[in-house]
């Protein structure tokens, strides 16, 4: 439950750091953060899984990787948020590798197992913070913070059914904003 929820939280972050202003709904991204964190147990684990156990996880996840390529690739669609999928999937992955190692105390061993789990963790707190603090000091990306950009990005996608990436990709400042509403309207 701990890595679902906190692969939403950070799938959300990872989304919105490169879709700012488009909204995200549901917790998908959450469900890929578990999915990571069965292939870190996979991979830390590997030793001391049974054959069976290892072979039907293994092939879960391989069929789950190669669906969501399908789905990309083929069936592409602007309202799925693959980014947060992404996102929520690594971090599963980076935080099962930590919390999955239960000889993290023991490194007396010299064992591989406990160097990538600290590793993990320092990628984990530095990845987060470096979103955080890029995300807080240069919001919004592109555009121009006064409220009436916002106002005028919202009205394109509500009003006259344009995405948001559109929207992103050909205007920059509120007046142009402003001036193709103002064309939309005559």
């Amino acid at each position: 439950m701990f890595i679902l929820e906190l692969g939403i939280i950070c799938g959300t972050i990872g989304f919105s750091y490169y879709h700012t202003y488009v909204g995200l709904i549901g917790i998908s991204h959450g469900i890929y953060s578990v999915i990571g964190a069965s292939l870190a147990n996979v991979i830390i684990n590997y030793d001391i899984l049974p054959d069976e156990l290892l072979f039907q996880i293994s092939i879960t996840l391989v069929t789950q990787f190669i669906a969501e390529i399908i789905s990309y690739v083929f069936f592409y669609q602007e309202h799925v948020a693959y980014t947060a999928h992404i996102f929520g999937f690594l971090f599963g992955l980076v935080c099962g590798v930590y919390l999955v190692n239960n000889r993290l105390l023991s490194f007396k061993k010299n064992d591989w197992k406990s160097y990538l789990s600290l590793f993990s963790l320092s990628i984990l707190l530095f990845s987060l913070a470096y979103f955080i603090y890029d995300y807080s000091n240069s919001w919004p990306y592109g555009i121009s913070p006064d409220s009436s950009c916002c106002l005028s990005m919202f009205q394109l996608n509500n009003d006259y059914g344009y995405s948001f990436d559109f929207i992103k990709k050909n205007f920059y400042c509120p007046n142009q904003f402003a001036q193709l509403v103002e064309k939309m309207q005559d």
